[in-house]
């Protein structure tokens, strides 16, 4: 199939081989990563006008911005490093430590006109060490079975499509706001354990963890 692909820069090189070399083509590509430049803005503005017309299927692996549903001509598909319809929106793993879920799954959802919404083809479960868990060790774990679910697709999008959905129905939408609420740690006020809790939480290198409070000054936490 002729594939438009919405990804990052970090996944971009991975997801393009595992598409081209399950026989697919990719025609069209958008790779962009927060925070949003100008430059990145202008090439979101150019993939939906020059939007080609033959591509077969819209991929989203981890697109970071809200998909122009209403500007795409072919079915768009997204996998979400989360289980919906539970955890849409960012900075799933996070809240998944900080909220102690011992199960964990990512999904592969159709694409509607509000973000993670659409309704749901599949899950597939993740292993995760509530105890020990990073946000980082989350994410690699959740990485490696996604891109082995969209080999998987890419083998036989067809049949992938015909499959019944499952309504996506309530669960909580997560968002940048909440998260840089979240990884405030008070040493003033927090106890010992919930403290060690949010340093996982929010450890995911080369990005800052958490930001610690004490005596009405912030630090934050570049290495553990």
């Amino acid at each position: 199939m002729r594939v438009a692909l919405l990804t990052n820069p970090q996944t971009k090189e991975e997801v393009t081989q595992i598409i081209n070399s399950s026989g697919n083509e990719i025609v069209q590509c958008l790779s962009i990563s927060r925070p949003f430049s100008e430059k990145a803005l202008q090439k979101e503005q150019n993939f939906y006008e020059s939007f080609c017309k033959s591509s077969d299927i819209v991929i989203s692996y981890c697109y970071p911005k809200k998909i122009l549903i209403e500007k795409l001509r072919a079915p768009c598909v997204n996998f979400h490093p989360a289980p919906l319809p539970k955890y849409k929106g960012f900075a799933v793993y996070n809240f998944a430590i900080l909220n102690e879920e011992k199960e964990w799954a990512v999904s592969l959802h159709h694409v509607s006109d509000k973000i993670d919404e659409g309704e749901i083809i599949d899950t597939r479960n993740v292993k995760i060490n509530i105890e020990k868990e990073t946000a980082l060790s989350l994410r690699q774990k959740s990485h490696k079975v996604m891109k082995e679910y969209l080999k998987d697709f890419c083998e036989d999008i067809e049949t992938f499509l015909k499959k019944n959905t499952k309504e996506n129905g309530a669960g909580k939408y997560y968002s940048k706001k909440m998260f840089e609420s979240a990884r405030i740690v008070d040493l003033d006020q927090e106890n010992e354990m919930d403290i060690l809790k949010k340093i996982r939480a929010f450890w995911c290198p080369p990005y800052e963890g958490v930001v610690i409070r004490l005596h009405g000054q912030k630090y934050a936490l570049t290495k553990i």
